[in-house]
């Protein structure tokens, strides 16, 4: 009897595991993303790579990574690691070109990787430096996903007067 419950509740913690029973990771596939202080919408036409992605990155793919979506944010040392980034990137053959973003200092970088053109903003937000990057897509697209960008709400501060 004991090792027919064993093998029932076994059984049971299986199931449950693969029918996606127990929670799973927050993070969305699509749409409007919540990422620590920033909004974005990601269009329909991407899915979430759970396999890439991690609590610091989250790439959402399109036909088989042809156009790709990376979000991230690391804690800022200093602003000056923006700069530096953009140097690098310059010094690489890309452009950087300084932008408001959201009333956000922001850089703009176009250059090529892994043989796809890639447009980048970075910025720092709270102690933290954010990177919105599309691979693979053209301007216009970037642009749309720059245009769905937000600070979200409990991420800005006000002051009573």
């Amino acid at each position: 009897m004991r090792k027919l419950l064993s093998i029932l509740i076994t059984t049971i913690l299986c199931a449950a595991v693969f029918c996606g029973c127990f929670p799973r990771s927050n993070m969305p596939f699509n749409g409007d993303v919540e990422f620590h202080g920033i909004v974005v919408t990601v269009p329909k036409s991407y899915v979430r790579d759970s396999t890439k992605s991690s609590d610091e990155l989250w790439v959402f793919e399109q036909g088989n990574y042809d156009k790709y979506i990376m979000i991230s944010c690391k804690a800022a040392k200093s602003e000056d690691a923006v700069k530096s980034y953009a140097s690098f990137i310059e010094s690489q053959g890309g452009s950087s070109e300084d932008i408001k973003l959201a009333d956000l200092d922001a850089v703009k970088l176009t250059y090529t990787q892994d043989n796809k053109d890639t447009r980048e903003t970075v910025f720092v937000l709270n102690d933290s430096i954010y990177a919105i990057a599309l691979r693979g897509g053209d301007d216009a697209e970037y642009q749309e996903l720059l245009d769905s960008f937000k600070i979200k709400a409990s991420e800005t501060t006000t002051t009573d007067n």
